[in-house]
């Protein structure tokens, strides 16, 4: 049964996870002095996985297709939750807002809207489409 463990970087060696990439590289190249230092062989230790990297193939790269294909058949929803404190009463506040698949513009970002710490309203919720194969 799953416990929502957010460890989604295993290493291919011995099966321990991490929740970053930075923290599996780190125990593969701990692992990798260690097993050196105490004369481990290099067959079937952490050695044998060389100059590890956790670049992606880019024949395994998600596309923007494929990642709203995936949220759209898993009904997935992410939750953003901002909370503030007003610094005068000590009140808190907060805002919940969900997005679904429908409410995402994949291959787009927001158009810059701030210049010399004035922000542009009529900019503020506007989309720049980047160009397909980019």
């Amino acid at each position: 049964m799953s416990q929502g463990s957010r460890d989604g970087y295993v290493c291919p060696l011995c099966g321990d996870s991490y929740g970053t990439r930075d923290r599996l590289l780190a125990h593969v190249r701990y692992n990798q002095l260690t097993e050196r230092h105490d004369g481990v062989p290099v067959d079937g230790s952490h050695q044998s996985l060389g100059d590890f990297s956790l670049r992606p193939d880019p024949e395994e790269a998600v596309t923007h297709n494929v990642l709203r294909e995936f949220w759209k058949d898993s009904k997935m929803e992410i939750i953003a939750v901002v909370e503030a404190v007003d610094p005068i009463n000590s009140g808190t506040f907060q805002a919940l807002q969900s997005y679904t698949v429908s409410d995402v513009a994949f291959g787009a970002h927001f158009e810059p809207c701030t210049k010399d710490g004035v922000v542009d309203l009529d900019k503020f919720h506007k989309l720049v489409v980047e160009e397909e194969g980019r």
